[in-house]
């Protein structure tokens, strides 16, 4: 029973053990700037913003630009 506690203690420490990725999960949590363009209102355009409507923002890690009205 001991060896089997030590083994699954031992399983667990190794499965815990954050890996060379671990830094790009913390991007799960992040909001793109799309999706924080769109929430605004907003529409991402590549080339210059339409008429009536300004730049507010940057669109798909700013290769495009966020305009609103």
């Amino acid at each position: 029973m001991r060896a089997l506690c030590c083994l699954l203690l031992a399983t667990c420490l190794l499965l815990c053990h954050p890996g060379p990725g671990m830094g790009e999960m913390i991007e799960i949590g992040r909001r793109s700037d799309h999706y924080k363009c769109v929430k605004k209102g907003g529409t991402c355009h590549y080339s210059s913003c339409p008429l009536n409507t300004k730049v507010t923002g940057t669109c798909y890690n700013g290769k495009a630009k966020c305009c609103l009205r």
